[in-house]
């Protein structure tokens, strides 16, 4: 009876038919590290806990900004400042017109300047006051997207008949906007659709073009084109633009519509979605409503882009990518299926802190977290396809998983015992944590059930996690899937079959 290794470990590998493959990742992701006990395996994402409430109501934008030992969010209308304990505090009460939608930040040395595409609002963090800078913009200037470079906050606009066109404000002195500091985007025909730095190169991004800048030094306009650095795609998704570990992450466009996603480290684009993906992504409703962030958690580099309108959040391992030259990605879900929550990322002293695009809550983001919340998390592997080359049926004896073992919650003490940043077992189940296992005959459609195994209470690290006489098919797909907050990590699993003599 043949026993052969089974990869249950890997990521997101989805195709648009499930027969061809249905592999999934969420809620986990694949690490590879350097060395351990073998080439990868399943680590469990991060949960959520609520730590403060924004006021004014409305949910979490697009885009937050740390600054000076603080950190800055734009909460539907209203601007506020947080800091590391985290305190709340409103700075700009129910200042910009519009409650969703982009939200561009930068900073110069004393200076943060906010945009929503209507209006600017300017915090002095010398002083601790704010005005209102749409005034003294550029008549007629929507300010649409913002960056900074080398003394200059930059200015991209949203207004017709202006929309490739750039400004560049006074150095270090967001209240002067000369009308005649000014260049346009003219190498092709486009429209701007958002701005960034990466490297002290400025990335200038049409809808369907992209053009990138430097700083040339000149005495009028010191900033001048790069001829040699004209890219046939611009962004589809303004607030998936996201710079960050000397990476530029963004969702593309182009004139045949919804591109890759692309990372850009150096001055290079180059796609992280497989055709696949893209394919999936080119079906969505409303892809240019995509929200990307960067964050480094547990030791490794993550991009996540989250699709509001079509529900999905997808999360590209950056660091583990690199290692094994090959695309890792993964999905996040909330417990009814819906995307991951988070609409914004910062990290300020030692801690993580989102905001929600469905809530006006402030989260702290934490693998010390099993939760998300206190409501549980389902993490789900759909391993690849399993078949004979020459179709011949399999008898499947028995299933084996090996992951982190002994790990159910001691659940006898008071809540008091407990640090601050662990939070108590939430559920008696989580005592006697199980793991449910579920095969596919139909290429991913319908699955059977073969019922939940114990990993362990705590301390029985011996315990073994087993499934036999699972059925006699012509090709499978395994499922597993685990509710408990508790720490999951999947490491390997084997399979005993044989070939049936037809």
């Amino acid at each position: 009876m043949p026993r052969k290794a089974f990869p249950i470990v890997g990521s997101y590998r989805e195709d648009i038919i499930t027969r061809i493959n249905a592999e999934r990742t969420i809620n986990l992701y694949q690490v590879v590290p350097h060395t351990g006990k073998d080439d990868s395996y399943l680590h469990l994402t991060p949960g959520k806990k609520e730590v403060g409430t924004f006021v004014n109501g409305n949910t979490g934008r697009n885009q937050s900004f740390s600054f000076k030992g603080f950190t800055y969010y734009v909460v539907g209308d209203t601007i506020y400042q947080v800091d590391s304990t985290p305190t709340i505090l409103v700075i700009a009460p129910n200042f910009f017109t519009t409650v969703t939608g982009h939200i561009g930040i930068a900073a110069n040395e004393n200076e943060i300047i906010f945009v929503d595409g209507v209006k600017a609002f300017l915090w002095n963090t010398t002083t601790s006051t704010g005005i209102d800078d749409t005034p003294n913009l550029p008549p007629g200037f929507l300010p649409l997207d913002v960056t900074f470079m080398d003394g200059s906050f930059i200015l991209i606009s949203g207004s017709p008949g202006v929309q490739n066109r750039f400004y560049i404000s006074a150095l270090n002195d967001g209240t002067t906007w000369n009308i005649l500091d000014f260049a346009l985007i003219n190498s092709r025909p486009t429209i701007l659709n958002g701005v960034a730095v990466l490297k002290r190169n400025i990335f200038f991004f049409g809808q369907v073009k992209t053009e990138v800048w430097q700083d040339a030094g000149l005495a009028v306009f010191r900033f001048r084109r790069q001829n040699n650095l004209l890219f046939e795609h611009g962004v589809k998704a303004i607030s998936s633009i996201a710079e960050g570990f000397d990476r530029l992450f963004y969702l593309s466009g182009d004139e045949n519509g919804v591109g890759s996603i692309m990372m850009v480290e150096g001055i290079t684009p180059m796609p992280i979605s497989d055709p696949v993906m893209d394919e999936k992504i080119q079906g969505y409703t409303a892809p240019e409503d995509a929200i990307g962030f960067v964050y480094k958690i547990n030791g490794e580099i993550f991009y996540q882009i989250n699709f509001t309108t079509d529900n999905h959040t997808f999360v590209y391992n950056v660091t583990s990518s690199a290692i094994v030259q090959e695309h890792l990605w993964n999905e996040l879900e909330m417990l009814d299926g819906s995307r991951d929550i988070a609409n914004s990322h910062t990290f300020i002293g030692k801690t993580h802190f989102m905001t929600s695009y469905n809530d006006s809550k402030l989260y702290e983001l934490s693998p010390d977290f099993l939760d998300n919340n206190g409501q549980k998390i389902k993490r789900t592997r759909i391993a690849r396809y399993m078949q004979v080359p020459t179709l011949e049926r399999m008898r499947h004896n028995r299933f084996e998983l090996d992951m982190l073992k002994g790990v159910g919650r001691i659940n006898t003490k008071p809540i008091s015992f407990y640090p601050p940043h662990v939070q108590p077992p939430q559920d008696a189940s989580d005592v006697v944590p199980t793991v449910f296992l579920s095969m596919s005959n139909d290429g991913g459609i319908t699955y059977h059930t073969y019922g939940e195994r114990s990993f362990g209470e705590a301390g029985e690290r011996l315990i073994r996690i087993i499934w036999r006489q699972l059925g006699t098919w012509r090709d499978a797909i395994y499922k597993i899937e685990i509710f408990n907050a508790v720490p999951i990590y999947v490491l390997r699993a084997a399979i005993d079959y044989e070939v049936d003599a037809e």
